[in-house]
């Protein structure tokens, strides 16, 4: 789905949360909260409301990351601030400025 967005010449921005809920969010919230969850017994709701809760919070770090590689200071950078736009990645804030009323 990353890839697929790249190529599209405009980003929606429904798309982007659901590659970002179902990419980001698995690996990065959703897995580390029900790795802990699941064997130390936690009952089926709690693990449902985990993966709810690590969803948000995956989607809110994927926007943090996406804004950080935007505006961020590239001394103190993780990565290239100029990677996902060299890469041609669709953002939100890439897709919302795109679809802007001038």
């Amino acid at each position: 789905m990353d890839v697929e967005l790249a190529a599209a010449n405009q980003g929606h921005v429904d798309a982007l949360l659901a590659m970002y809920e179902s990419n980001t969010s698995v690996y990065s919230s959703c897995a580390p909260l029900q790795v802990g969850a699941v064997p130390a017994g936690a009952p089926t709701s709690v693990v449902e409301f985990l993966s709810r809760v690590g969803k948000a919070l995956g989607v809110a770090l994927q926007i943090t990351d996406d804004l950080l590689g935007t505006f961020g200071d590239p001394s103190g950078a993780a990565k290239s601030i100029e990677s996902d736009a060299r890469e041609g990645k669709q953002t939100v804030l890439a897709a919302l400025l795109a679809t802007a009323d001038p």
